[in-house]
């Protein structure tokens, strides 16, 4: 048996059954994390970050000290997290209980790793069947995520919206058209000529929309009128996003529906009731909302506030991995690894007035400027993969160590626009190797990206205005990723820079987002991570 487990959805390690047997049968963390000779060496290469992944299994499952069942529980749902998605079945909960004693059994891959005693049935034993929907609800979702995307939102409302077919196209063909806006929105008439429709006034424009009773939260009649009221809303595309990955969007609740009654039917109506339950349900997120919101519970009294995230997360504060740097900043000696600044100022002030000129311009002469030893390290690396001291791609070595010269460029952008004063002397990659990052923090996320979803797409909605990011991205048909910077300026326009490369992408230009997407997507894998670390704001150009 093999168990592959995954870091942060950046590195994947293979335990096989002898080494997963020491690992779960030491009796120390040093114990645990014996590797002998060869691990040490490629330890070497990737920042002791396989002894972390050992620590975190060792910890997260032998180790439970005082711990509750619930929380138990809870760090072995995150631990099966961390295994890649097709060999989270091997990680089980068991859950059994005869009315009035109950008891916990967790496995992975067949073998029991973890059990309680038969125990009498309280707040804990609605707490870990809480936990366990989680896991189910997850698996749920994961299987219809082709389904659960913003394109088929929209279009499951514009059917909603209206009943007439040659209305529907025409909300098709003008999802972007300015001119129906909430600032241009003047109210709603009654449509004398037809009871069962309303006319939405956009100025001297209108809609027909329906005015059926809505019966399962259609987009529709007086939730439709709501939205045009209260929404802020650019055009009708965002109109018809209304409510997209929140507690009202219909295709989640059906989604997790099933593992809904699958945990009615193990505590029955009075265990819903249970507080610890509620607020089991409450910490696992989904998309903008969470689960307890999606299955009609009442909030708990001390319900956490919920950030916006692309993908189902159980979280809690007794899960703990360690505590997390506050950015890929905080590892001062790890960031500035692989990178080395001018002592003139002469490049940094012609990206400066660049940027002020054309940001378009500027971008792609920060990116020119970034890695000025691609030739030179790229002939050394592939001699080092012929003589067999890099086993890794060839093309894809310093893109981490160029995204991050390209980051603290920026940041010294902001810097000088804050205080005149300030030198522009610019930084660059100096080293062609691979380079190194924090891989997760408390700024950083994970997307997923399925092979039919395009990466530009994805990445203008995933950073709010005025921040910049470094990210990561799959390279179409291969197992690699892609280190690049992602900014989202406060005017809406949205870029990224391949430094590496010495390539910028406009993502308002359609040839520069086609030819991203071509390069980079999931093609050849069921599923494949996109990995943003935000790292702080960006200069206003």
């Amino acid at each position: 048996m093999t168990v592959e487990v995954a870091l942060g959805r950046q590195h994947t390690y293979h335990f096989n059954e002898s080494r997963l047997e020491r690992v779960l049968t030491a009796n120390t963390l040093d114990e645990a994390g014996k590797m002998g000779l060869l691990d040490k060496i490629l330890d070497w290469f990737r920042g002791g970050v396989k002894l972390e992944a050992i620590k975190a299994l060792y910890q997260q499952v032998t180790e439970p000290g005082d711990l509750t069942p619930s929380q138990v529980a809870k760090r072995f749902c995150a631990l099966r997290n961390l295994a890649v998605d097709q060999h989270q079945a091997k990680f089980t909960l068991a859950l059994g209980d005869n009315g009035e004693q109950w008891r916990m059994l967790l496995s992975i891959g067949g073998r029991t790793i973890y059990q309680t005693d038969n125990r009498d049935i309280d707040t804990h034993f609605y707490q870990v069947a809480a936990v366990k929907t989680t896991i189910t609800a997850s698996d749920d979702l994961r299987k219809m995520a082709s389904a659960l995307t913003l394109e088929k939102y929209i279009e499951g409302n514009i059917q909603c919206m209206s009943d007439n077919q040659a209305v529907q196209q025409a909300l098709r063909n003008s999802l972007a058209d300015p001119r129906f806006s909430s600032e241009l929105f003047t109210g709603v008439l009654p449509n004398d000529s037809e009871a069962a429709t309303f006319v939405a006034q956009f100025g001297d424009l209108q809609w027909t929309f329906s005015n059926r009773a809505e019966t399962n939260g259609e987009f529709r009649g007086e939730l439709l009128k709501k939205a045009l009221y209260s929404g802020d809303y650019k055009n009708l595309g965002d109109l018809a996003a209304n409510g997209f990955m929140s507690s009202e969007d219909n295709s989640l609740r059906y989604a997790v529906t099933p593992s809904r009654y699958e945990l009615l039917n193990c505590v029955a109506a009075h265990g819903m009731e249970d507080e610890g339950l509620t607020r089991v349900l409450y910490q696992a997120k989904v998309g903008n909302t969470n689960l307890g919101a999606l299955y009609g519970l009442p909030a708990p009294k001390d319900a956490p506030q919920l950030d916006n995230v692309d993908d189902f997360i159980l979280c809690d504060e007794d899960i703990n991995l360690g505590v997390s740097q506050t950015d890929v900043y905080a590892d001062e000696a790890t960031f500035y690894q692989g990178i080395g600044q001018h002592q003139t100022t002469t490049t940094g002030d012609n990206c400066y007035k660049l940027l002020q000129l054309n940001i378009n311009e500027g971008l792609h002469y920060l990116a020119t400027k970034a890695n000025p030893h691609k030739l030179q390290g790229g002939m050394q690396n592939v001699f080092d993969y012929l003589v067999g001291r890099n086993s890794g791609a060839i093309a894809l070595r310093n893109c981490i160590t160029c995204a991050k010269a390209v980051d603290v460029n920026m940041g010294l952008m902001l810097a000088r626009q804050n205080d005149s004063v300030v030198p522009l002397k610019f930084w660059e990659a100096i080293d062609t190797r691979a380079g190194v990052i924090s891989q997760v923090t408390a700024q950083s996320q994970t997307i997923g990206i399925l092979p039919e979803q395009s990466v530009s797409s994805l990445l203008l909605s995933a950073l709010p205005q005025g921040q910049r990011a470094i990210i990561t991205v799959p390279v179409s048909g291969e197992k690699d990723s892609h280190a690049m910077n992602l900014f989202h300026f406060d005017s809406g326009q949205c870029f990224l820079v391949d430094g590496q490369n010495g390539k910028s992408y406009d993502l308002q230009h359609p040839a520069d987002r086609t030819a991203l997407d071509s390069q980079y997507n999931a093609q050849g894998r069921d599923l494949a991570p996109i990995m943003l670390h935000t790292t702080g704001d960006l200069p206003n150009f």
